[in-house]
């Protein structure tokens, strides 16, 4: 049998530290700052990859978001697969713009050939 006391040296840090770690498998609840936080950066990469493609683009809140998630999440594939980043390591800042512009010239490539 355990002791808590002894595992818990450092006061609720600890008891922190081990209830994340038991999570590891499935989480019983989504991170909704993880969620709100990959949506608020999403959103921030996709405004200032539509300002660096020039020209008038009619993209809506939404649209701007999801170009800049996918284009983050893109880069970050990408770049585990040139090795570039490791497994579990995202794209920084400059990585899911340059993804979220070539996400964002590739979609209007599509929008105006149809």
């Amino acid at each position: 049998m355990k002791n808590f006391a002894s595992e818990n040296i450092n006061g609720l840090g600890n008891v922190a530290a081990r209830r994340a770690s038991e999570r590891n498998g499935l989480p019983e609840e989504v991170d909704m700052f993880g969620l709100i936080g990959t949506i608020i950066v999403g959103f921030v990469v996709g405004v200032i990859a539509k300002l660096i493609m020039p020209g008038k683009e009619n993209m809506g809140f939404i649209m701007t978001t999801l170009l800049g998630i996918v284009g983050s999440l893109a880069a970050t594939y990408i770049g585990q697969a040139i090795g570039w980043y490791e497994a579990g390591q995202g794209a920084g800042w400059i990585g899911s713009i340059v993804g979220a512009f070539v996400v964002l010239w590739a979609y209007l490539k599509i929008k105006t050939n149809r």
